[in-house]
């Protein structure tokens, strides 16, 4: 059952290499600042219509953008405003540094961006091209808050992507056709709120991560590390291939929360999970529990069959009472990891 737990914790470091962004957000290069950096694909960047207080000129017959002229005569006298097209270039720069790798494997087109006060950052109509991925992922806005410019990987931002299109395109398998069939589905659409900060002089990460799978449900990780290593955590999460092995001294879990909401997946299921399947089900989580002698073992199958009833919520979350990293879940003796991991599970 330790392994279980450490599996858990396992799946959601991983998760929080995600949440942090190091695959594919945080600049790998320094572009020089008069030089906007231009994704090789070709942009749709449409100058914004947003005007602010810097970008306010006052023109008579000037034809040159930053420039204007005095009434009567020819003198054009350069300003030092900020004009349209340098507002986009600007936000082109900030998109193409925020969404760099090492190995351009990811590239970002979209049909309009601003950037707005506190350098928010405004996507609409965005493609994103993933290598190995055949087909552009269509997402309908993203919204970037906060976005550290100053480390790399970034020690702290906010992140919200609204309408993430997931459907046979995207994945062209007929099992994912096959597998939306029974939910009256064909295509998933998928909203992520990702916050996440990290405390460089205490070494403590604190990140949230939401994912919303529309008509279906929301799973959430709240996580709280300390001794975090940023620099392993941004080696693994930049290899293609990385080696969760080496998350196991790369912080200690102070705490974790995973939970998951209905948002219309129960709905969708009346008909597929029958009582008498249910009744099935939950007969043979007894004879599970009959057996079972690890007090974490009987809690969550306890909760399973508790949920298989209501089908509503889940959460199953742990708060040391001293930080822990990963190799130490393994040494807790099975009458205290309860009590030592404060592990808690519910099903609503």
């Amino acid at each position: 059952m330790k392994n279980f737990v450490i599996s858990i914790l396992l799946v959601a470091a991983g998760a929080g290499a995600a949440v942090l962004g190091y695959r594919y957000l945080g600049p790998t290069t320094k572009t020089s600042p008069t030089t906007p950096a231009v994704s090789k694909t070709t942009s749709t960047t449409k100058p914004s219509t947003t005007v602010t207080a810097t970008d306010k000129q006052t023109r008579t017959t000037a034809t040159t953008p930053g420039t204007t002229t005095t009434p009567g005569t020819n003198a054009t006298t350069q300003t030092n405003a900020t004009t349209p097209e340098t507002k986009n270039q600007e936000t082109r720069k900030l998109v193409d540094a925020i969404f760099a790798t090492n190995n351009n494997s990811v590239k970002v087109n979209y049909q309009s961006a601003t950037l707005g006060d506190n350098n928010t950052l405004t996507m609409q109509g965005v493609q994103m091209r993933i290598k190995e991925v055949p087909n552009p992922v269509a997402i309908d806005n993203i919204v970037i808050k906060d976005y550290d410019r100053q480390n790399t990987p970034p020690h702290f931002y906010e992140m919200q992507i609204k309408g993430l299109r997931v459907d046979n395109k995207l994945i062209p398998d007929p099992r994912f056709v096959i597998a939306l069939a029974p939910l009256g589905l064909n295509e998933i659409i998928v909203d992520m709120h990702v916050k996440s900060h990290f405390d460089k002089a205490s070494k403590v990460q604190v990140a949230t991560f939401e994912l919303v799978l529309r008509q279906l449900g929301k799973l959430s990780i709240d996580m709280k590390f300390t001794d975090f290593d940023m620099a392993t955590i941004a080696q693994v999460s930049k290899n293609p291939q990385p080696n969760p092995m080496l998350l196991i001294n790369a912080f200690k879990v102070s705490k974790l929360k995973v939970s998951y909401q209905n948002l219309g997946l129960k709905e969708k299921l009346k008909d597929k999970l029958t009582p008498e399947m249910i009744m099935q089900a939950q007969q043979n989580i007894d004879k599970e529990l009959s057996t079972a002698r690890h007090p974490i073992q009987r809690m969550i199958l306890s909760n399973v069959r508790k949920f298989l009833t209501t089908q509503n919520a889940f959460e199953i979350s742990i708060e040391p009472v001293t930080p822990l990293n990963l190799m130490s879940f393994a040494s807790i003796p099975e009458d205290k990891i309860v009590s030592q991991l404060n592990f808690r599970i519910s099903a609503q």
